[in-house]
């Protein structure tokens, strides 16, 4: 949707994706003030160097953000700042045969998933956040059952960035 550099002062430098935009319902002013609601973190990055947040300011504009630190050419430090559609993500990671794929941080809060609704809310299925929970490692698979009963076989990874997971799940009947 955006990319911006933003350096330690001065106006950030951003280019728009405007047919997100468009489809959303706002202009670039609009998206900014939005996105922008949710404040970037200061300090140093977690592992990898990179910040994951979810900072989706509507069902209309599902947004992760992801954010890192680099050394500007005449001295400083400029951040440099993608705010993505989950799809755009997703696409990163998708293969065939999940149903469900997310993205959670280090709490397992939805940071990216392909329902806003579930974006917005920033909350993953607590049957799946306590099977998660029973996880050890940097990526394994388990069995649970989702709020509405259904059993799911899934697997999870660490993505090497903010210490954010990936998960995918399917149903156990069609696996």
């Amino acid at each position: 949707v955006r990319l911006s550099v933003i350096p330690e002062k001065g106006a950030p430098a951003r280019v728009y994706n405007r047919d997100a935009l468009k489809r959303a319902g706002m202009t670039a002013q609009k998206a900014d003030a939005a996105i922008d609601a949710f404040a970037l973190p200061e300090g140093a990055p977690p592992e990898g160097g990179v910040w994951v947040l979810n900072r989706t300011p509507s069902v209309d504009l599902p947004i992760i953000t992801v954010v890192t630190l680099v050394e500007a050419p005449g001295g400083g430090t400029v951040r440099l700042v993608g705010d993505l559609l989950p799809a755009s993500l997703f696409d990163l990671f998708r293969f065939e045969g999940a149903t469900q794929i997310y993205l959670l941080d280090a709490q397992r809060n939805m940071l990216a998933d392909a329902d806003a609704q579930r974006m917005t809310d920033r909350k993953a299925d607590s049957n799946l956040v306590a099977a998660l929970a029973k996880q050890q490692g940097s990526n394994g698979t388990f069995e649970f059952e989702l709020e509405n009963k259904e059993k799911q076989l899934g697997t999870w990874a660490a993505v090497g960035i903010g210490d954010a997971i990936v998960v995918a799940h399917t149903p156990e009947r069609v696996a």
